[in-house]
């Protein structure tokens, strides 16, 4: 009974490492944003099976998406920052200090929610 928890990790490390480049790629597609958001999504949730620090050497790029053009995209990358620090700790105050430090780039109702989303992470 044991066995199947360890097999089942072993099988999603080894799938997340064939398919981070592709995660990479979904981060920096410029023409849907629903690709983008899948793309940071499926990086921040790899951080779990991270052994080879790959989160560790696009992080800046990854953290770059604080301002994206499309508000969901970011409000939802904020929301999944937590994932990162919490299986990747030596990048939190590289992650809290992006948060801290961003161009106001949306509306101000818009910008409200963002600021939201930062304090609550």
């Amino acid at each position: 009974m044991t066995i199947l928890p360890r097999v089942a990790s072993i099988r999603a490390s080894k799938v997340s490492r064939i398919f981070f480049d592709k995660f990479v790629d979904m981060m920096n597609n410029k023409t849907n944003s629903f690709i983008r958001t899948r793309g940071l999504r499926l990086i921040a949730y790899h951080a779990k099976w991270d052994n080879e620090n790959k989160i560790n050497s696009i992080i800046e790029q990854w953290l770059s998406h604080i301002e994206d053009e499309k508000l969901i995209t970011a409000r939802q990358y904020i929301q999944d920052v937590i994932v990162i620090a919490k299986y990747k700790p030596e990048l939190i105050n590289v992650i809290l200090d992006t948060l801290g430090h961003f161009d106001q780039i949306y509306d101000d109702s818009m910008q409200k929610l963002v600021y939201k989303d930062r304090q609550k992470q």
